[in-house]
């Protein structure tokens, strides 16, 4: 059997949610295809940018009715207890991706979207005399797509031999502990880094990145919570008096940083398979979801016929480019400082200066916008 889509969507993050939601939104006929199933928890920081209220206002999804966490603080620490504070440049808010996931699935089914749940493709073939897409899942299942968006995060055997391995895993849970409800925090520990942050009914989430060799010197993840990251007296603190809430800390592996082609064959990628930013940005979402609204813009001028294919592509990766290039470097950048010692008291003593610490924050984000001040927050 064959099924025939204006937009074919493999992968349903939020990037992958957004460009299908934008899209159906505006009358194409929109696939998405989720391996897995919705709601989910995944290991995310879940503090995210205002840059990106405008793509899910597009797809009918108002920020306001999620009732989200207002943060606008920031604190740096050392792993030897020193810190830095300071006012975020721009707000963002806390919320969980369980949440944000599931109202964003609903809309879309709301707007007519074919969402294929538990449904791996296993092929993508070019076909130029048509100039579409054939895409083939597990069921033997063909889908026609005159565009194909590749939204399949860090890791798919669509993109895995492209891939570098970075040696890193990151993690999450989420404790009952007081925290700031304003606050997002940055906590440094040997040779890895962590957040906080609140989100929804209380909850604290606590996410980290670290060296997958330390953890298997350790043997575990609760002994490389106990030897490695409780050297940082504010995450020692957590770890002991705070209540975790999921039963297992989530996981995941072999994470690859940086750029990767923005097309392939004609697919385009969006979100994490566009390019992964380094976490302590606390930019992920904000990319996820930014970046979704970047190419629905062209894929739209393409379906219409105002650009041609060739122009899609070109438009889309100068455009991604232009919107994410600086905090790419930049956070690479801080990442490197933050694995010594020396680099991360240099980090603390420039963020206390307020200026440049402004300044250095403002690289790894997008510009502020007016809307902020039209979020319904809670906190």
């Amino acid at each position: 059997m064959e099924y025939n889509y204006d937009v074919v969507v493999i992968g349903g993050g939020l990037a992958g949610l957004v460009s299908a939601g934008i899209l159906a939104s505006n009358g194409y006929s929109v696939s998405l295809i989720e391996k897995g199933s919705y709601p989910r928890n995944k290991v995310c920081g879940e503090f995210m940018c205002l840059e990106s209220e405008p793509a899910i206002r597009q797809m009918g999804v108002s920020l306001s009715d999620l009732s989200p966490i207002k943060i606008d603080h920031f604190t740096l620490s050392t792993v030897h207890g020193k810190t830095a504070k300071l006012n975020l440049p721009q707000p963002g808010i806390g919320i969980s991706r369980y949440k944000l996931e599931e109202v964003l699935y609903k809309r879309l089914l709301e707007l007519g979207v074919d969402v294929l749940c538990k449904t791996m493709v296993e092929k993508v073939e070019r076909d130029t005399a048509q100039d579409k897409h054939l895409l083939l899942d597990q069921n033997g299942k063909n889908y026609w797509a005159k565009v194909v968006v590749g939204a399949y995060g860090k890791r798919s055997i669509l993109q895995l031999p492209n891939l570098n391995r970075s040696g890193y895993f990151g993690a999450k849970n989420y404790y009952r502990f007081p925290l700031t409800t304003n606050e997002v925090q940055l906590h440094i520990f040997p040779s890895g880094y962590a957040g906080m942050s609140n989100v929804e009914n209380g909850l604290v989430n606590f996410c980290y990145l670290g060296k997958t060799s330390d953890l298997k010197k350790c043997g575990g993840i609760e002994a490389y919570q106990k030897q490695i990251v409780s050297q940082n007296p504010f995450l020692k603190r957590l770890l002991n008096e705070g209540e975790p809430m999921l039963d297992k800390t989530l996981t995941i592996s072999q994470i690859d940083f940086g750029h990767r082609k923005r097309v392939t064959d004609g697919m385009l990628h969006v979100g994490d398979a566009g390019g992964v930013i380094h976490p302590l940005s606390g930019n992920g979402m904000s990319m996820a979801l930014k970046s979704a609204q970047i190419l629905s813009q062209h894929v739209q001028r393409f379906l219409d016929g105002e650009i041609t294919r060739t122009q899609l592509e070109s438009a889309y990766s100068k455009s991604w480019e232009k919107a994410f290039r600086i905090r790419m470097i930049s956070s690479k950048f801080y990442q490197a400082l933050f694995e010594n010692s020396w680099g991360s008291n240099l980090a603390v003593a420039a963020l206390r200066n307020k200026t440049l610490g402004k300044r250095l924050i403002k690289l790894t984000q997008g510009k502020p916008k007016n809307y902020i001040t039209e979020v319904g927050y809670v906190g």
